[in-house]
């Protein structure tokens, strides 16, 4: 369990690794891509959610208030990660159908999470039950990016497109781990051969395969406007 413990500690920091290198990478390369001006803020949000956690455990403070900035910064990341990875699809997209179906899932999803945090007061409780509900959110625009994609394919490789690494990363991710969060009250626990930390161990090499992929979207050659 020790060893868990310490390898998932390890793969927190390799994700937070990744997350700071897709932030500067994004940053120094933000006017090069139209669609991707603002992404980079999105592997930043990641890496100060998780340098908090151990920013605030070198302080001298009780673990019920440090518990609680840290529910805090997961909540507020969710909906950061919701915000920025849909308005990226809103310019990726070329449907308007589907960007108007955007525009809905993600104005109720912010209603439905206000709700949620008002009316059970989990506003300091790890948000387990809204990660699920975000994922299905987020994994429907990346669905529809690829199905445009069949529908009207890309001219030349599309190892040179952003949007095909930011989609893939977010499949990556999203795909990866909702399996894992849906039945981890089943397949997680004490008295079973599966421990938590493993979902955690999973979760951060999840998030950083994203993130170097959106540094390479970033890293992809600019695309001739007609």
């Amino acid at each position: 369990m020790k060893t868990l413990t310490l390898n998932t500690h390890i793969a927190q920091f390799i994700m937070m690794a990744c997350s700071i290198l897709a932030a500067i990478v994004g940053y120094l390369n933000r006017k090069k891509h139209t669609d991707l001006r603002s992404l980079y803020f999105y592997p930043l949000a990641s890496f100060i959610q998780s340098i908090s956690y151990y920013v605030i455990i070198a302080f001298s403070i009780t673990s019920r208030i440090r518990n609680d900035v840290m529910y805090i910064t997961c909540n507020l990341f969710l909906i950061i990660e919701l915000y920025l990875i849909y308005h990226f699809f809103l310019k990726a997209l070329a449907s308007r159908p589907a960007k108007k179906l955007l525009y809905s899932i993600e104005v109720i999803y912010i209603v439905l999470i206000c709700l949620y945090w008002a009316i059970y007061s989990t506003f300091l409780s790890i948000p387990t039950t809204l990660y699920i509900i975000q994922a299905f959110c987020i994994l429907i625009p990346a669905l529809l990016y690829f199905l445009e994609l069949f529908k009207w394919p890309q001219a030349g490789s599309l190892l040179k497109i952003p949007s095909f690494w930011i989609a893939t990363g977010v499949i990556v991710y999203f795909a990866g781990t909702l399996p894992l969060f849906v039945m981890r009250d089943f397949i997680f626990g004490r008295n079973r051969f599966i421990k938590e930390p493993t979902i955690y161990l999973i979760n951060f090499i999840a998030y950083s395969i994203m993130f170097l992929f959106i540094a390479k979207a970033y890293l992809c050659p600019k695309r001739d406007t007609p």
